[in-house]
């Protein structure tokens, strides 16, 4: 596996087979469904634009809308590896074909604040002008660098725990998503199935490789995101075949054989955050202020401070114009 995935997952971003997926109303089948956006390809097509990336990844972006809420409907499929991911996020669509007015943003998921990239009134034919300017996660998905005026070539590296503030990675409220996510190779096969909204997802793995064989499943669709203390039904369970091993079976595992276990998978809550300003991103000083994550074991894993540039390899993204010094 060349983990060119781990790049995409910070995009925003192969087959295995899976029936289409109907659950809150939400088509999870990888093909369009709703109104393309404005610069989106006419067909399902390679990502593109002004922006950079063009690296022939399959990619749709369209709205629909489901219960009275507009969403963003993302797919993101390469053709060249094993990953394909899709999404929908809860937005508000605005001002597709317009070269100034406020554009679109989603009210619960942070990037792009105004109080790190200025409040000049940045229009798409003002963007394409000034070459080192870094918004959008297409032009820099990982917050890296934060630029202040055209001549500026250099840029300030943000913090690692600021770099949300232009990304966005790591914001979105996760009781206003719906994913499917699933990666392979010849030995190993993820998938992270989160069908409805309010509830928390599925995370699998499948291991193989000679006489080893390994499957690991946390189901939490059962719990919301307000539930800490009850854990998910777990599946962890390991087989070794080894002509040396003294008996067959004798290297094997599962989580009934555990004397004294304890499972948290599952045992979370998170509390919304918001922007400071309605409007969203594109309103002067904006703020986003993210949400909390709390986990039952009073540490857990912290979101916001990721260095998720430790998972982009440039070799690998020969296109990109993400540069990082």
């Amino acid at each position: 596996m060349t983990w060119k995935w781990q790049a995409r997952l910070v995009y925003c971003v192969l087959s295995l087979g899976a029936p289409s997926v109907f659950a809150d109303n939400f088509i999870l089948n990888f093909q369009e469904h709703g109104v393309r956006t404005e610069g989106s390809p006419t067909a399902v097509g390679q990502t593109f634009g002004d922006s950079g990336g063009l690296d022939g990844t399959g990619f749709i972006q369209d709205v629909v809308t489901i219960g009275g809420q507009e969403y963003f409907h993302v797919v993101i499929e390469d053709a060249n590896s094993d990953f394909r991911q899709e999404s929908y996020t809860a937005s508000v669509a605005q001002n597709w074909n317009s070269v100034s007015g406020q554009r679109s943003y989603s009210p619960y998921a942070g990037g792009n604040e105004r109080s790190v990239i200025g409040n000049i009134d940045l229009n798409q034919n003002q963007v394409k002008l000034w070459p080192m300017i870094r918004f959008g996660n297409a032009k820099d998905p990982f917050g890296y660098k934060v630029y202040s005026s055209p001549s500026d070539t250099v840029g300030t590296v943000l913090p690692v725990d600021q770099r949300y503030r232009l990304s966005g990675n790591g914001t979105m409220d996760p009781s206003r998503v719906v994913l499917l996510m699933q990666m392979s190779d010849a030995n190993v096969s993820v998938e992270v199935y989160k069908p409805t909204l309010t509830r928390k997802p599925r995370v699998s793995q499948t291991l193989t490789d000679g006489g080893l064989s390994a499957r690991f499943v946390a189901d939490m669709r059962g719990l919301d995101y307000n539930t800490l203390r009850q854990a998910a039904p777990l599946v962890n369970t390991l087989s070794l075949d080894d002509p040396d091993l003294p008996a067959r079976g004798v290297a094997d595992f599962e989580m009934e054989f555990a004397q004294k276990s304890r499972v948290t998978a599952g045992q979370y809550t998170y509390s919304g955050g918001g922007w400071t300003a309605e409007g969203g991103w594109d309103v002067p000083d904006s703020v986003f202020i993210p949400g909390v994550y709390t986990y039952s074991d009073g540490k857990g894993f912290d979101v916001l401070n990721v260095d998720w540039t430790s998972f982009f390899d440039p070799t690998q993204n020969p296109n990109s114009k993400v540069k990082l010094d």
